[in-house]
């Protein structure tokens, strides 16, 4: 809650925060964390189509922060397409 009332739901520290968590609590030595805004409307000052994607890795968490045009079904394929291949380029970096 702390991290939300600081930096809100869409931001690069709660994205961080939810793959960590999803990490320590799955027990993986991968997860992916998604939190944007898909639209149509603007949420807590950041417009349609803001994402942030956090990788986190034994390695530690990585984020990267996407603007995606046009409506929300394509917002939300963008994003698990992009969160996918960050996923996919660490696999191949290893």
């Amino acid at each position: 809650p702390e991290l939300i009332d600081q930096f809100g739901t869409v931001s690069q520290e709660c994205a961080e925060a939810m793959a960590t968590a999803a990490r320590a609590k799955a027990q993986t030595d991968y997860a992916l964390s998604f939190t944007g805004v898909a639209g149509p409307d603007a949420l807590e000052g950041q417009p349609s189509g803001t994402v942030w994607i956090a990788l986190a890795t034994v390695s530690g968490v990585t984020s990267h922060q996407y603007h995606f045009t046009r409506d929300r079904a394509y917002v939300r394929h963008s994003a698990v397409m992009a969160g996918l291949d960050l996923l996919r380029r660490a696999l191949l970096a290893e």
